[in-house]
């Protein structure tokens, strides 16, 4: 995987080499697209998790007792869950 860095220089782990858009132009810009595509999935991944989570804990709230109770947790339980941050495991 590559390293993008905030001075506009790229690198590879293991390598001594950097490569930057001023010096390389399109061609650093050829190496950078993957990393930044994975990054840029990695992101959206992350997004989705999130949301899912968020949208866990709401369903969680609107089960009854005897639901909760059915798939073993308390009432204390959800709600303790579902004030937890949407990006909080």
């Amino acid at each position: 995987m590559k390293d993008i860095n905030c001075d506009g220089t790229i690198s590879s782990p293991g390598q001594s080499n950097r490569w930057s858009l001023e010096n390389n132009g399109w061609r650093a810009l050829r190496r950078i697209a993957p990393a930044m595509a994975e990054a840029a999935v990695a992101h959206f991944q992350l997004l989705c998790e999130w949301q899912r989570r968020a949208e866990m804990r709401a369903r969680m709230t609107r089960l009854d007792d005897r639901m909760l109770d059915d798939v073993g947790l308390s009432r204390e339980q959800v709600e303790s869950e579902a004030k937890k941050p949407f990006w909080k495991d």
